[in-house]
């Protein structure tokens, strides 16, 4: 039996082509608001102790230079969460898309996260003292 053009539905390509590019444009505005704050704090520090580049900090007080390696730590696990998560939604809507059933995917992406949460608490609770450092000092 020979199917037709007008049979063949192009609509599933079309919604998996229109979640990559559109979690792509997503990914590169964080990526940019995140590299935005980074350089922001990082040129406050460099001001506040009138340097022109991080390699001067040395000079300053071991603070400032502390406050930007914190600042480009945050900014790389910022960016790497990022990526990562936008990677795990794409795969999740590419596949119900395809016709796959998520909901099971879901629920235990959900109950694996609550496990890592319980058993990774003191590595959580130094990444946020971290950013709470950084933010606030």
């Amino acid at each position: 039996m020979h199917r037709s053009i007008d049979a063949i539905s192009y609509k599933p390509l079309i919604n998996i082509v229109a979640i990559v590019l559109g979690t792509l444009v997503l990914r590169w505005i964080l990526l940019q608001s995140v590299d935005r704050v980074v350089h922001r704090v990082v040129i406050g520090i460099k001001n506040k102790h009138n340097v022109e580049d991080t390699q001067a900090l040395d000079a300053s007080p071991l603070a400032a230079v502390r406050v930007v390696q914190r600042t480009r730590t945050m900014g790389s696990v910022f960016s790497n969460f990022i990526t990562w998560s936008l990677a795990a939604f794409v795969f999740i809507m590419v596949l119900s898309e395809l016709g796959f059933p998520v909901a099971a995917l879901v629920a235990s992406a959900g109950v694996l996260g609550a496990a890592l949460g319980f058993g990774a608490q003191s590595i959580i609770k130094d990444l946020f003292n971290g950013l709470f450092m950084v933010l606030l000092f």
